[in-house]
């Protein structure tokens, strides 16, 4: 009888043993609750990379609306601060690029032909023409037909687009529709930690300035704008690929046109203590010589 509840007792008191090891009480609650705190990161970092990787919904997004002959609004998605700003550009004479540089490309006599940019360039686009027209960056340039600007039309339109869509769905966003000259002049906080150099390999002056007030006006810092002697026949970007920030500048310089990705000359990020060099070659700079007369 002793025995048994001496055995009874030892029951109660030994910790749960498993191949000899032994995990008290306490123990295993400690190592439940790491593991509930574990599987709690992962899917709160699954969720943010859903809603801020994938969907871009918490990136700054610039968007063009344009019609067939000229811009007609820019829209301007700051989710994190929660405001969408609307331009209105049909008020606004002489902006319509697209057939000014046509126009330029046919005026030219032949000694000037060779600045000729053809409709295979990398930056022959719509998007590029109306970036460097306008003076800013666009994530996206879209074709509208008839488009009532007002929030309910716009919201409409954009929701069409499953990545735009994300941005739009937001009911705490704040609508304000605004004139381009108060957009203009509003100042730009250098929100992004990504520094510049902007890089002018090319004769036509004026285009690093004009490039990198771009840049400025999407909230990235340009610490350097310098000439090269050197020759590009084609625009260059040197970017930290590390940096989370420069990949985002990277996605709206794409949109722009077809910079080439130079792995190279790493060197160069040292040389003017940037994260991202920008090289403006002869590509880019016949397209500014031929805009430059109404820009």
């Amino acid at each position: 009888m002793r025995d048994y509840c001496k055995r009874a007792a030892l029951a109660k008191t030994v910790p749960f043993t498993t191949k000899g090891f032994r995990i008290g009480a306490k123990w295993q609650a400690l190592l439940l609750w790491l593991l509930a705190i574990s599987l709690l990161g992962v899917a709160i970092c699954w969720a943010l990379q859903a809603w801020c990787g994938d969907n871009q919904s918490g990136q700054h997004q610039r968007i063009l609306l344009h019609d067939e002959r000229r811009p007609v609004a820019i829209v301007d998605f700051w989710p994190l601060e929660q405001q969408v700003f609307v331009v209105d550009l049909t008020a606004i004479a002489d902006l319509d690029f697209v057939n000014k540089f046509n126009q330029a490309q046919q005026d030219q006599s032949p000694e000037q032909a060779t600045a000729t940019v053809s409709t295979s360039s990398p930056f022959s686009s719509v998007s590029t023409i109306y970036s460097l027209g306008l003076g800013m960056l666009f994530d996206r340039t879209l074709l509208v037909n008839n488009l009532e600007l007002n929030q309910e039309a716009i919201e409409s339109f954009l929701r069409q687009d499953a990545k735009l869509a994300t941005l739009v769905d937001n009911d705490q966003l704040w609508w304000r529709f605004e004139s381009f000259q108060k957009f203009q002049a509003r100042k730009q906080k250098q929100q992004f930690n990504c520094p510049v150099a902007v890089i002018n390999a090319t004769s036509p002056s004026g285009l690093a300035a004009n490039f990198s007030s771009m840049i400025e006006r999407s909230q990235f810092a340009v610490i350097r704008k310098a000439n090269l002697s050197k020759d590009y026949p084609l625009s260059q970007v040197i970017y930290d690929e590390n940096n989370v920030d420069c990949q985002n500048l990277l996605g709206k310089l794409a949109a722009f046109g077809e910079f080439q990705v130079n792995k190279q000359e790493q060197s160069l990020l040292g040389n003017y203590r940037a994260k991202m060099v920008i090289i403006l070659g002869e590509d880019l700079g016949n397209l500014h010589a031929l805009l430059v007369d109404f820009l």
